[in-house]
């Protein structure tokens, strides 16, 4: 995802689609961009602030600004069965793409804690330079 064209300091939110196909409902905790070591994404490193929320499975997938972006809701505690969305807020400075750039997801399950890391091209390709 090149971004070029969006507006430095300004708050983005990309609409993705998520499913879980086990029998019982996951439960997200919590999710994180984190670099290859482990350590999140920041700022002031990565040029990358965000924010996850969770949205109307029936959103469309792609990139709004805030006017019209829709009801969003808190990323903790949300369940999910099957197909819904997530939304991640980001503002952007400058930034490059990082091909170890990943999503950790800390869930959980009948009462126990899991955590997976996920690979996406969305997040590893993001750049706001050619």
């Amino acid at each position: 995802m090149y971004t070029e064209s969006l507006n430095e300091d300004e708050t983005y939110y990309m609409v993705s689609a998520i499913e879980w196909t086990g029998k019982n409902p996951a439960v997200i905790n919590s999710l994180e961009l984190i670099k290859e070591d482990g350590k999140p994404v920041l700022f002031e490193d990565d040029g990358i602030s965000y924010k996850f929320y969770g949205a109307d499975s029936q959103k469309s997938e792609g990139t709004y600004t805030f006017d019209n972006i829709g009801d969003l809701k808190d990323i903790e505690g949300l369940k999910v069965k099957g197909k819904g969305k997530i939304v991640i807020g980001m503002t952007l400075g400058k930034v490059t793409k990082d091909s170890n750039r990943k999503l950790k997801v800390n869930y959980t399950i009948n009462g126990k804690v899991r955590e997976q890391i996920i690979l996406s091209h969305t997040y590893k390709e993001l750049s706001t330079r050619k």
